[in-house]
C-alpha cells in the first residue's frame, strides 16, 4: 500500500495590482518516506491583465509515485488595477491665433504603455478674450484606475494700435475730417474709437491735438497715438489805393488808403504802413510805387500777407483851357455848354501848367494836340459863338509854350460842322480835353 502525499500550491505574495507581467505560484508535494518535489502549475484566466471575468487560477496536480499516491491543489487570485492620472496642462494663445496643441501629463503607467484619452476645448481661432476649459476625456484603460485633471485655455488681447492722421487746414476754413491709421486687427474686426481736436473754425494759426480717446475693445490691447492739427496762414493780398498829387505838394498817408482781399468774416486790418518816394514836396513829374506795409490788425498774426504796390502820380496843377474856350465847357458836355466856334476859323487852344503853390510850370516837351473827327451834331447850341482874333494856324500838332502859357492854332477849315474834342497830351501821362461845337 501506498503512502499519501500533500500537494500546495502558494500564489506570489500579493498585492495582485496590475503591474504588466504575470503573477506566478509554485506548488510543493511532500510525503512521508522523505517526499519532498515540486511539480508544474497550470494557469486558467487572465494572470497578467484585469477582465470583466478578473481572476487568474493556478492548479498542480501530483500524480503519485510507486510509494505515495497523487494528489492536487489550486489556488485563485484577483488582479486590481494600477493608479494611473491624466492632468491636463494649462495653455494660452493670443486673440485671433490658432489654437495651440493640447497637451497633457500622464503619471502612473508602466514601461512605454499609454493611456486613451482625448483632450478639447470649446475655444477656436476667433474666440473672445476670455477662459475655456481645456476637458479630458478617458478612453478604455482596464488596467488602470485612472484620475482626470482638466485646465484651462486663456485668451489673452492682441496688441493693435491707433495712431491720429496728422491734418492741415487754412484758418477760417472748416476742420477737416480727422482719421486714424489701425493696424493689428483680425477677422474684419474694427476698433472703437473716437478723434477730437479743440480746433475750431475761428482758431488761429497754431497747432492743435488730435486725441484719440478708445471705446470697449475686448478683444485687444491698443496703443494710441496722438497727431496734431496744423492751422496755417491764410493768404491776404494788400493792394495800396493808387492815388495823384500836384507837383510841388507834399502827400501824407493816413494807413486807411488800400484794399484787401481774403479776410475771413468778422476780421479787420486797422492801418497799413504807406510810402512813396513820390510823396515829398521835391518829388518830380511821374509816377511812383506806393508801397504797402506792416499791417496792423487784432487777427494779422493769421494771414501770409502779399502787398500789392500802388502807385502816385505827380501832375500839373491843370485850371482847364483858357479863353477863347469857355470855362464853363470844361466837364464833359452833358453837364455844361460847349464852346461853339463857327467853322472855318483857326481857333487857339490855350492852357498853363502850375505847380501846388500856383508857379507856372514848364515841359522839357512840347505838349501834344489832338482831336477827334466830327462825333455827330452839337445836342445844345449856345447862342452866342465866341469871338476869335486871327492866328496862324499850326500844322505840327505841337503846342508852343508862349510867355507862359502853351499854345496851339487849331485850323478847323474844311471841318463840317458839329461836335468835335480836342485834346491836349500833357507829360505827367494825363490827357486834358474839352468839347468844341463847331457852327455853320
Amino acid at each position: 500500500m501506498r503512502a499519501s502525499s500533500a500537494t500546495v500550491l502558494t500564489f506570489e505574495v500579493g498585492p495582485y495590482t496590475y503591474r504588466a507581467s504575470p503573477f506566478t505560484a509554485t506548488a510543493q508535494v511532500t510525503g512521508v518516506g522523505g517526499l519532498d518535489t515540486t511539480v508544474p502549475v497550470v494557469y486558467t484566466g487572465d494572470c497578467t491583465n484585469v477582465t470583466s471575468a478578473n481572476g487568474c487560477t493556478g492548479t498542480a496536480t501530483f500524480a503519485g509515485d510507486t510509494n505515495h499516491d497523487g494528489g492536487s491543489d489550486s489556488d485563485s487570485i484577483t488582479l486590481t488595477t494600477k493608479a494611473a492620472s491624466v492632468n491636463a496642462v494649462d495653455k494660452s494663445k493670443t486673440y485671433g491665433d490658432d489654437n495651440p496643441a493640447l497637451t497633457a501629463t500622464v503619471d502612473g503607467t508602466i514601461g512605454s504603455e499609454t493611456l486613451h484619452y482625448t483632450l478639447t476645448t470649446t475655444a477656436v481661432k476667433f474666440s473672445n478674450v476670455s477662459a475655456y476649459p481645456i476637458a479630458v476625456t478617458l478612453g478604455s484603460n482596464p488596467n488602470y484606475d485612472v484620475s482626470k485633471s482638466d485646465a484651462s485655455l486663456s485668451i489673452t488681447p492682441k496688441g493693435a494700435s491707433v495712431t491720429a492722421n496728422g491734418k492741415t487746414k487754412v484758418y477760417g476754413t472748416e476742420n477737416p475730417a480727422l482719421d486714424a491709421s489701425v493696424t493689428g486687427t483680425v477677422n474684419g474686426n474694427t476698433l472703437d474709437y473716437t478723434l477730437a481736436t479743440t480746433a475750431t473754425r475761428a482758431s488761429g494759426v497754431g497747432s492743435y491735438p488730435i486725441d484719440v480717446t478708445l471705446g470697449t475693445n475686448p478683444n485687444y490691447t491698443i496703443n494710441v497715438t496722438a497727431s496734431a492739427l496744423m492751422v496755417t496762414p491764410k493768404q491776404l493780398t494788400i493792394i495800396a489805393n493808387s492815388t495823384t498829387k500836384i507837383l510841388g505838394a507834399t502827400h501824407s498817408f493816413a494807413g486807411t488808403e488800400f484794399t484787401s482781399t481774403g479776410l475771413v468774416s468778422g476780421d479787420t486790418i486797422a492801418s497799413v504802413t504807406l510810402s512813396s518816394t513820390g510823396a515829398p514836396e521835391v518829388a518830380t513829374i511821374g509816377s511812383y510805387p506806393i508801397v504797402p506795409s506792416a499791417a496792423v490788425g487784432a487777427a494779422v498774426g493769421n494771414y501770409s500777407i502779399t502787398y500789392t504796390n500802388g502807385t502816385l502820380k505827380v501832375l500839373y496843377l491843370w485850371n482847364g483851357f483858357l479863353q477863347p474856350i469857355n470855362d464853363t465847357a470844361h466837364d464833359a458836355h452833358t453837364t455844361a455848354l460847349y464852346s461853339s466856334f463857327k467853322a472855318g476859323q483857326t481857333i487857339p487852344v490855350k492852357f498853363e501848367l502850375r505847380n501846388a503853390s500856383g508857379q507856372i510850370i514848364t515841359q522839357t516837351e512840347n505838349p501834344v494836340f489832338n482831336r477827334t473827327a466830327r462825333m455827330g451834331a452839337c445836342s445844345v447850341v449856345g447862342d452866342l459863338e465866341e469871338a476869335v482874333y486871327p492866328v496862324a494856324p499850326d500844322s505840327d500838332g505841337l503846342f508852343k509854350l508862349t510867355g507862359s502859357q502853351y499854345n496851339y492854332g487849331w485850323s478847323t477849315k474844311g471841318l463840317v460842322p458839329g461836335l468835335y474834342q480836342i485834346y491836349a497830351n500833357l507829360a505827367d501821362g494825363t490827357t486834358r480835353s474839352v468839347y468844341i461845337c463847331l457852327t455853320k
